[in-house]
């Protein structure tokens, strides 16, 4: 069957905090680790 299995997959979905849009959605295996896509400029946002 060619269909997800929660047991083997699980859906990740990101927000931005600020106004709550969808910025990314992984599908990965439950014990894949959380990994860094990148490392925002603090100094310019300020």
């Amino acid at each position: 069957m060619l269909a997800q299995n929660p047991e083997w997959q699980i859906l990740r979905e990101y927000y931005c905090p600020g106004c709550a849009t969808q910025l990314e959605t992984e599908a990965v295996t439950p014990w894949y680790p959380v990994i860094k896509d990148f490392e925002p400029d603090i100094d310019r946002f300020l």
